[in-house]
């Protein structure tokens, strides 16, 4: 180990929610600075979403008495063939689709030399880990290109693979934007605004107060939740658990100057609305929801337009997409980037075992489904589709029941 660094494991809960100047500190050092790797985040995450097999194996890495590196790390132990346990790390935040563009967080130009020895701390200390998967990382991290090199300097296994995510760079003025856009959607847009405004009486803002934070996201949820259950699909708020994340990171977001909880109300009602954050000249936007009765009325669209027109003349640089990209974002001109996952793997024969069960069982079921009658295969199907729908009615009933009794 590096003699001039020094390493500690942080595995204590209430010394991690008491670390919240020294992490946003060094985040700020660092050129990994994004609103997903905030200490409010973070340790929102770990508060609401930790699971009774999971521990922090979180890395501390000081040159004297500053703090110069994090490896914001958890540790899962994974339960497989009855018998055996693999131990698993993750990137705090990874687990639950919400976290993007996650990291260590180093300060600038120190990259190597902490990742070295967070490198050679993991190889002196294998018994407590088996295979680390660093997902969600963009791949303009400063830290990526190190990675693979030092995973593979220690002998471990490396797999890599990259998804989409998409973001919109922002010009300086509204007009210039609007020019950006194909002909037509610019037309859709400005018609279906004028329509609306015309129409109704619009209102478009943000939450600014606690006082109304509760009533703004539980429109948010139900508004979202009604989309989605239309296409009997269960929608990203069914889960209450994600309710209490969404509520606990938007009061602390809300005292930061972060939270954008956009909204577009017609006649007095929320019909759109949309889960954002603004950090560090960017938007990140995570959720929205609109009232699929309104969809004639292209609510959605106007409120995003609303949301631009306002960043765009606030200054901002940014609109961030964050997973995946679709014609709909097109529109919008968001071009694609990438982020990378990455899985570094002991060559221990447990965690061979552990990696490629999966994959076995994969190509055994598709093996199996290959010998099977079509028929027999799409009697399947729709009786799964079947069951999917019965229990998303009853979640919905359940969820509906205990709203009810609050």
């Amino acid at each position: 180990m590096n003699s001039e660094l020094k390493i500690s494991l942080l595995t204590s809960d209430s010394d991690f929610f008491a670390m919240e100047k020294e992490w946003n500190g060094l985040l700020q050092k660092s050129s990994a600075d994004t609103i997903f790797l905030t200490w409010e985040w973070v340790s929102s995450w770990w508060k609401i979403h930790k699971k009774s097999n999971q521990q922090l194996f979180t890395l501390f890495i000081k040159e004297g008495n500053e703090l110069i590196g994090i490896a914001p790390l958890y540790c899962s132990k994974v339960r497989f063939l009855t018998l055996l346990t693999a131990k698993r790390l993750d990137y705090i935040g990874f687990g639950t689709l919400d976290s993007e563009y996650m990291d260590f967080i180093i300060e600038k130009d120190k990259e190597k030399e902490v990742l070295t020895a967070v490198f050679n701390y993991l190889k002196q200390y294998e018994s407590k880990w088996d295979v680390l998967y660093l997902n969600e990382m963009p791949e303009s991290a400063v830290t990526l290109p190190l990675l693979s090199p030092l995973a593979a300097e220690n002998g471990y296994g490396i797999l890599e693979t990259r998804h989409e995510c998409s973001s919109v760079q922002l010009p300086g003025d509204w007009d210039t934007y609007l020019a950006t856009m194909d002909s037509k959607f610019r037309y859709q847009l400005r018609h279906s605004t004028k329509r609306l405004e015309e129409g109704h009486t619009v209102e478009f803002g943000y939450c600014t107060s606690e006082n109304k934070l509760a009533d703004d996201l539980e429109s948010l949820y139900k508004l979202h939740q009604k989309h989605w259950i239309g296409k009997d699909i269960e929608g990203s708020f069914i889960n209450k658990q994600r309710q209490s994340f969404y509520y606990e990171i938007s009061r602390l977001f809300l005292s930061k100057g972060w939270l954008r909880l956009f909204g577009l109300k017609v006649d007095g009602e929320y019909k759109a609305q949309q889960f954002s954050f603004e950090y560090a000249g960017k938007i990140f936007s995570l959720q929205e929801g609109y009232d699929p009765d309104w969809k004639k009325k292209r609510v959605g669209q106007v409120l995003r337009g609303y949301v631009f027109r306002d960043i765009i003349s606030r200054g901002l640089t940014e609109y961030d997409f964050l997973g995946g990209i679709s014609p709909h974002k097109k529109t919008w001109e968001a071009k694609a980037k990438y982020s990378v996952n990455l899985r570094i793997s002991r060559q221990s024969f447990k965690t061979k075992l552990f990696l490629e069960i999966p994959v076995i069982v994969k190509k055994v079921r598709l093996a199996i489904k290959g010998l099977l009658p079509s028929r027999l295969v799409k009697l399947r199907r729709d009786y799964k589709d079947r069951q999917y729908k019965d229990n998303l009615k009853k979640r919905v009933n359940q969820q509906e029941s205990t709203d009810a009794g609050e």
